[in-house]
C-alpha cells in the first residue's frame, strides 16, 4: 500500500488558511512533521504524509 504525500504547496492551495510560510513555520517548529527532499538549495522542500496533515488538522479532545 502506498502512502500520500503533500508538498508545503499543495497544502496551501487546499488549505488557504495555511500559506506555505505558515506551514514551513510548524514544521521547522516541530508542529507538522515532513521530510526535507530538499537537495540543499536555498529553502527545503518538504514532504508531508497524509496522515500527520489529517492528525494536524483534526480538532484535538481536551482531556479533563
Amino acid at each position: 500500500m502506498s502512502q500520500k504525500f503533500y508538498t508545503t504547496r499543495d497544502i496551501s492551495l487546499n488549505y488557504p488558511a495555511l500559506s506555505e510560510s505558515h506551514v514551513r513555520k510548524l514544521i521547522r517548529r516541530g508542529i507538522l512533521p515532513a521530510v526535507d527532499i530538499g537537495a540543499g538549495g536555498k529553502r527545503p522542500s518538504y514532504l508531508i504524509r497524509a496522515e500527520d496533515l489529517e492528525e494536524f488538522l483534526t480538532p484535538r479532545q481536551k482531556k479533563d
